[in-house]
């Protein structure tokens, strides 16, 4: 599986200057193994990959927007 650069390098700012690999792991994207292999994360698939139901079929990203900062006292 290969990562598509675009979909991560926009998170890139001019004060990114790692290597490639490291700047993912700074992401969340790969995790290193017991080895210090490199593995895509969860997270690096449906972030970076270009086709994420390739590999997670039934993964996928819900998001919540709200308007403020205040939250409900009286809700559970």
């Amino acid at each position: 599986m290969r990562f598509d650069p675009p979909l991560y390098e926009r998170f890139r700012t001019a004060r990114s200057r790692d290597a490639v690999e490291d700047f993912l792991r700074k992401l969340g994207l790969v995790a290193l193994d017991e080895q210090g292999v490199a593995h895509p994360s969860v997270s690096g698939v449906l972030v970076a990959c270009g086709e994420p139901r390739d590999w997670l079929p039934n993964a996928f990203v819900q998001a919540v927007a709200s308007s403020g900062r205040r939250t409900c006292s009286g809700c559970h």
